[in-house]
């Protein structure tokens, strides 16, 4: 049974963060917290295993945002954090699965999305939300005839969502090392030297995809 600190600035946020950790019903919220001070207070109080904080509680005086979140990663690695905010930035999102995050979920985003990444929680990898893919997401690549493996195919995909390196690992319960082989590999074969040439091309590329 996870104990739980449930953070928002927002009295309903936290009220439904809470009711969504019922649901999933392997856990006990513990205490809650109103800013990043509360939050760090609730923490040494009560020995959660499990922090559902969102990501900006916008109180002055008090750690907030990615900072708040390495300050979790650091002082109490043992703690696992599900990230909820309403940024789509996939710069933000990178940055938090580089700190350890175990689920990072847009605000935009149903309960069922909070709900599946507590459920998550208890795997290895790190849940990242639905939303948080391009807007106008590609499903497919229009590829030139080059003897590219499906793996390859599918982080070129992810690419051109404009989803990091880390962030495709994630995803796809790979290692970031995976990841970077196939990225190499696929531009070997398409014949392109650096990274920016890659996002230069993926992007052309973008005019000639398609819904799946």
């Amino acid at each position: 049974m996870y104990r739980v600190v449930v953070a928002d600035d927002h009295p309903a946020a936290r009220l439904g963060m809470k009711m969504v950790a019922e649901v999933w019903g392997c856990c006990a919220v513990v205490a809650e917290a109103a800013d990043g001070r509360e939050l760090i207070e609730a923490i040494e109080a009560d020995a959660p295993d499990l922090v559902i904080t969102d990501l900006s509680m916008g109180r002055t005086g008090s750690a907030d945002g990615l900072a708040l979140i390495k300050l979790l990663r650091r002082r109490y690695p043992r703690v696992k954090v599900v990230v909820l905010t309403i940024s789509g930035s996939a710069v933000i999102v990178d940055a938090l699965v580089g700190l350890g995050v175990s689920g990072v979920v847009s605000k935009r985003d149903d309960v069922d999305e909070l709900l599946e990444a507590l459920r998550n929680v208890e795997r290895a990898g790190t849940h990242i939300g639905r939303s948080f893919q391009a807007e106008n997401e590609v499903q497919e690549l229009s590829l030139p005839e080059a003897e590219l493996t499906k793996a390859e195919i599918d982080v070129l995909r992810q690419l051109a969502n404009n989803l990091s390196v880390t962030a495709i690992a994630a995803r796809s319960s790979r290692s970031v090392a995976t990841i970077s082989k196939q990225k190499t590999s696929a531009m070997k074969k398409l014949g392109l030297d650096d990274t920016r040439q890659l996002y230069a091309y993926l992007c052309a590329l973008r005019g000639g995809a398609h819904a799946g």
